[in-house]
């Protein structure tokens, strides 16, 4: 079809003007075109299907896309701001069909060829069509026959066959007026979810992934399609005095049909026996395999009594704030709970997470105890639960035994291999608390399998910008750029992504001096990070600029002072040494007794790497080679340790030594065969899969 009619091309032009005054909003949708055009909706996706040979849902989509086009062009908006500028409430979906459409993600449209940038025709979607199939023969650069077959799979929009043993619990309606009542159909919904999460034999998409879906009007299938889960449990319910009433849906994304649906009417006292009925019908009619120890789990109940628990639930209300003011009212709530039920284990362990956060980053830990003793009788209660053996873990980290956490997570992992706190916690552990790269990446990688969506584009940037980071530290260097481009592209504005990156491109040129610049710039963006004038600072030490490394370093130590922050303190030696350099041999020699101190309590893999460099700022040579030989017996270390122990100016002085190149050499090989065999841990597996791999 190479022209309209003019009758045609009339009606598809008011179309588009309609679409355009409302292309903000994300619920306008084919019912609301067909009312605005005074057509009944079957006549409208007749006509509209008759001359542009799309759906009517398709052609909005397209209109929606051509707008976002022009805005990315304009570069003045984020790609968060431009979805929800042309009307999709899910950046993730934005970028997924920017992608299909253009043949590219949005962000990367500044490396497309000319083809990619001309302008759409706003009228005619034939041409659009056009130039999609000009932009897949320039990328793929197939012949034109297999062109040809997988445009025509395109447009036919067949529908992805969605993975059998995976489940999605989207978030319960409140039926009742009574706004009060949400905190109680949100602990239904959690406590389903929690307990489909203990079955080792179904990935369980995380309950931040569905959030973004709780007043969505996309069917099941596209939901389905998009988070990529098979099976959906909806629900809706509500508390009439004593009474709990309860409406549950199993969906087959597939087919779009209910499988299996229930209602029941419950005594409020009996919620705990409904959570645990519900998650086996639900296992039950998926033909899921339940272990024993895992129907062991699923059938505990929380407490014993029934008011407790729901001051529990508004307390976790108050925790999901994620900020100190929620912290603090969640304590009051949380008391009061265990004084209804002493035997009340997750609210233990809810007390021992709330300190954990309240302490984290000062300088001066108030609150160990506490957290020691709320754990402890969690554990006495249940030492099965998730967040017992959590909370005992977060005790142990917080005075710094590391080793004596390790134990704990494992453990709750065991008994809940699809909980998703619990694999953040992993991750989280094998980052900054207990280095160890090759666990880092595997927990990251499994962690972005369960949240695969997101209520924000930023949770999503920053999940990437894990994945990105984690790649990195193993020496996957071409997948963590691609990660943190992904990463930059769901959240342009993400500091951590920014500064990731520059570090990638440092481990492709090293460049030191290119770092500097990115960082400076960086800097600017944001001057009240204290981690960038950290990072800023180290690119001047490196560089061997000890002036402009000082200037920056004592800008640092301020506001650490002032905040009263307890970080970074690995990082003194180069603080230290950069302060000799400039003659500030008093604060200085300060510097190095804080850094030995630290060193003795240094339970991590680096500390013979760190009691190294204790000693070479002596010019000890002996006792330098000795602890850098004793790093030989490591083999998790990360990336960073290969790219800057060669240029560590504090080593200067024995970088020409022939020991020293020997131990250089020997660290490397450990890397690399410590990256194969990881490479080979991660696909067996199943959470890295070919495409990863170098």
């Amino acid at each position: 079809m190479n022209e309209l009619a003019p009758r045609d091309q009339k009606f598809i032009t008011e179309l588009t003007a309609i679409i355009d005054e409302n292309i903000e909003n994300e619920q306008f949708g084919v019912s609301e075109l067909a009312e605005i055009a005074g057509m009944s909706r079957s006549n409208l996706l007749r006509r509209i299907k008759k001359i542009t040979n799309e759906s009517a849902s398709q052609f909005i989509r397209n209109i929606r896309l051509e707008r976002g086009l022009a805005l990315v062009k304009t570069g003045e908006l984020t790609i968060s701001e431009i979805s929800y500028r042309v009307g999709f409430n899910s950046t993730s979906y934005f970028i997924k069909c920017f992608r299909e459409h253009y043949g590219f993600p949005p962000g990367e449209l500044e490396n497309q060829p000319v083809e990619a940038e001309e302008k759409v025709d706003e009228t005619l979607p034939e041409k659009r069509r056009a130039k999609k199939l000009r932009v897949y023969m320039f990328i793929i650069m197939v012949i034109s026959v297999l062109v040809y077959f997988a445009v025509n799979q395109s447009q036919s929009q067949k529908t992805i066959e969605l993975p059998g043993k995976s489940i999605a619990v989207l978030p319960f309606i409140n039926d009742s007026n009574d706004s009060t009542n949400l905190y109680f159909v949100n602990g239904l919904m959690e406590a389903v979810l929690g307990n489909l999460q203990k079955i080792g034999d179904l990935k369980v998409v995380s309950r931040r992934s569905v959030e973004k879906y709780r007043n969505t009007k996309k069917s099941v299938s596209e939901i389905g399609q998009e988070l990529n889960v098979r099976y959906f449990v909806e629900g809706s319910g509500q508390k009439v005095g004593d009474q709990l009433l309860l409406n549950v849906y199993l969906v087959d994304g597939n087919t779009d049909q209910r499988i299996w649906s229930s209602q029941y009417r419950k005594k409020v006292a009996d919620v705990f026996d409904l959570q645990i009925e519900v998650a086996k019908s639900i296992a039950s009619q998926i033909e899921v395999i339940i272990k024993p120890l895992e129907k062991a789990q699923i059938e505990k109940k929380p407490s014993s009594n029934i008011e407790a628990y729901e001051l529990f639930l508004k307390a976790k209300a108050e925790l999901n704030k994620y900020n100190t003011e929620g912290l603090l009212n969640a304590i009051p709530l949380l008391e009061k709970a265990i004084s209804k039920d002493s035997a009340f284990a997750r609210a233990y362990a809810a007390m021992a997470m709330t300190y954990f956060y309240l302490d984290i980053y000062q300088l001066k830990k108030q609150y160990s105890d506490k957290i020691n003793s709320y754990a402890d009788k969690a554990m006495l209660i249940d030492n099965e639960l998730a967040q017992s053996l959590v909370a005992k873990a977060l005790y142990y980290m917080s005075i710094g035994d590391y080793n004596a956490a390790t134990p704990y997570l494992e453990k709750a992992l065991k008994y809940h291999p699809n909980s998703e706190m619990v694999i953040g916690y992993l991750s989280e552990y094998y980052a900054n608390y207990s280095p160890n790269s090759p666990n880092y990446l595997k927990y990251a990688i499994k962690a972005l399998q369960l949240d695969i969506g997101s209520m924000d584009s930023m949770a999503v940037s920053i999940s990437y910008l894990h994945i990105s980071n984690a790649f990195i530290q193993n020496g996957f260097i071409d997948e963590a750029e691609n990660y943190i481009r992904k990463s930059l592209d769901y959240d342009k504005n993400n500091i951590y992504s920014m500064y990731v990156k520059a570090y990638i491109q440092l481990a492709k040129d090293r460049d030191f001096i290119r770092l500097n610049r990115e960082l400076t710039r960086i800097y600017q963006i944001d001057s009240s990070r204290i981690d960038v004038l950290q990072e800023l600072a180290k690119s001047y030490y490196y560089l061997n600029d000890y002036k402009h490394a000082y200037e920056n370093y004592s800008q640092f130590l301020e506001l650490k002072h002032k905040y009263n922050l307890d970080v970074f303190r690995h990082e003194n030696a180069k603080i230290g040494y950069t302060f000799q350099q400039v003659g500030k041999h008093e604060i200085a020699d300060s510097i190095w007794e804080d850094y030995f101190e630290f060193i003795k309590n240094d339970k991590s893999i680096y500390r013979e790497v760190n009691e190294a460099l204790y000693w070479a700022h002596l010019k000890n040579k002996e006792k330098t080679l000795n602890h850098l030989n004793n790093f030989l017996n490591e083999k998790s270390f990360h990336y960073w340790t290969i790219l800057f122990l060669k240029d560590e100016p504090i080593l200067n002085f024995i970088s020409k030594d022939p020991n020293f190149e020997k131990v250089y050499v020997q660290l490397k090989e450990n890397f690399v065969s410590k990256r194969k065999e990881t490479e080979t841990m991660l696909k067996k597996e199943g959470v890295l899969s070919k495409k990863h791999a170098p």
